[in-house]
C-alpha cells in the first residue's frame, strides 16, 4: 500500500530530511562542507565533507556518535533560534568553520565541538561552561568565539584553555546575541563577528530591561507556572542594542553611532576593506550603511536607500568584490536594481 501525500510530507518534514543543506566551498575549491541526515526519513542532521578532487564523501561527525543516544537538551536560546529559522531536524543544524575551511565549530546540546577536516578524526568536544550558542572561528582557525550565559568566551584551540572577554553587566543584558527584533523580524542570527585577522570582534550588546514582559502559559503543563518573555510588541519600547570592539585582552571601544535615529542594526560587515554595519529608524522607511573607524568607533555613512513608505531589507547586502567595490541595492525606474558603486547593473 502507497502511503498517501500527507503521511510522507510528514515522515520526511516536508521533503527536507536527506537533502543536502548549509553547503561551504572552500576557497581553492577543493573541499565542500554541508549537512545532511541519512536517509530521506532520519531527523538526525550530521556533517559532512566531500573532497572535489577525489569524489569521496565523508561523515564528519554523527550526533548519535557523539552523544551516546542521548536525547538533545537545548539552552533556550538555541531553541528559540531554531524555532526562529523553522528548523525541521536535530542533530547539527549549523555549523561555521574558519576561511579556509579546514574546520569547523558547532554545538550539541550546549557543548561545544571542534572538526579538523583534515585530520580525519572524531570532532573533539570543548571544555566549556554549559549552553554554548552560536559558536564561530576566527577567519585563520585558531580560535572559536560562543555565547554562554549571556558572556561572549573565546577558546584558544592550540593550548586549549578559554577566556571570558565580556559579561553581562545587568540581569537584562547579553553580549554576542542578536535581539529579538533583528532575529525574528530582519533574519539576524548572530550578535559578534570576527575582524579579518582574528585579533577582535564586534559585538552587539543588548539591554532587554525597556522591554515589557508577556507571560505564556503551558495549556499541557497547568501546574507550572507561566513564563515571563520579553517581547517588544508595535509600539512598545524595544531593546537597546549598541555595539562594541572588543580585542582579545578584554578592551573594549564603543561604536559612535545614533542610537536614537537608527535603532535597529540590521547587519554587519567586516572584511578586508573595512568594518560597515547597517542600520534602520523604527518607521523603516531607511536603511544606511556606516563605515566603523575600527580604532576611535566612529562612524561616518557610506550609502542610504529611502522610500516614504517601507524600505525592503535585502539579503547578502551590502557586499564588496574583491576590488573593494560595494555592492548595493536601490530602486531604479520601479524595480529593485543591483548597484555596484552607486551604478545599477
Amino acid at each position: 500500500m502507497t502511503d498517501s501525500f500527507p503521511r510522507r510530507q510528514a515522515r520526511t518534514r516536508r521533503f527536507t530530511l536527506g537533502a543536502p543543506r548549509g553547503a561551504t566551498l572552500s576557497p581553492d575549491g577543493g573541499r565542500v562542507v554541508f549537512l545532511r541526515s541519512k536517509t530521506g526519513t532520519d531527523p538526525v542532521t550530521c556533517l559532512w565533507t566531500l573532497e572535489l578532487d577525489t569524489g569521496e564523501e565523508r561523515l564528519v561527525a554523527d550526533p548519535r556518535d557523539l552523544e551516546s543516544g542521548a536525547e538533545e537538551d537545548l539552552p533556550p536560546a538555541e531553541r528559540a533560534r531554531r524555532e526562529r529559522s523553522r528548523e525541521q531536524a536535530g542533530g547539527i543544524v549549523g555549523y561555521h568553520s574558519d576561511r579556509a575551511v579546514t574546520m569547523a565549530a558547532f554545538t550539541l546540546s550546549g557543548q561545544l565541538y571542534v572538526a579538523d577536516f583534515a585530520a580525519g578524526l572524531s570532532p573533539r568536544q570543548i571544555e566549556t561552561p554549559g549552553g554554548v550558542i552560536d559558536p564561530r572561528p576566527d577567519p585563520l582557525g585558531q580560535r572559536v568565539a560562543f555565547v554562554a550565559g549571556g558572556a561572549l568566551h573565546v577558546h584558544e584551540l592550540a593550548p586549549r584553555f578559554t577566556t571570558t572577554l565580556v559579561e553581562p553587566d545587568g540581569d537584562d543584558v547579553t553580549w554576542g546575541l542578536a535581539d529579538f527584533i533583528a532575529a525574528e523580524e530582519m533574519g539576524r542570527m548572530r550578535g559578534y563577528w570576527w575582524s579579518p585577522e582574528g585579533d577582535r570582534l564586534l559585538v552587539a550588546r543588548v539591554d532587554e530591561a525597556p522591554v515589557r514582559r508577556w507571560h505564556i502559559a503551558d495549556p499541557a503543563n497547568p501546574e507550572h507556572e507561566p513564563t515571563p518573555v520579553a517581547y517588544p510588541a508595535a509600539g512598545t519600547p524595544n531593546a537597546a542594542v549598541t555595539l562594541h570592539l572588543i580585542g582579545l585582552d578584554g578592551g573594549r571601544v564603543p561604536v559612535a553611532r545614533d542610537t536614537a535615529a537608527d535603532e535597529y542594526v540590521v547587519a554587519a560587515m567586516w572584511d578586508a576593506t573595512g568594518l560597515f554595519v547597517t542600520v534602520q529608524p523604527r518607521d523603516q522607511r531607511a536603511l544606511r550603511v556606516l563605515r566603523v573607524d575600527t580604532v576611535s568607533g566612529a562612524t561616518t555613512e557610506v550609502t542610504a536607500a529611502t522610500d516614504d513608505q517601507w524600505v525592503d531589507i535585502v539579503p547578502g547586502v551590502p557586499a564588496h568584490l574583491p576590488g573593494g567595490e560595494l555592492v548595493w541595492t536601490a530602486t531604479d525606474a520601479d524595480a529593485c536594481r543591483l548597484v555596484v558603486d552607486g551604478e545599477p547593473i
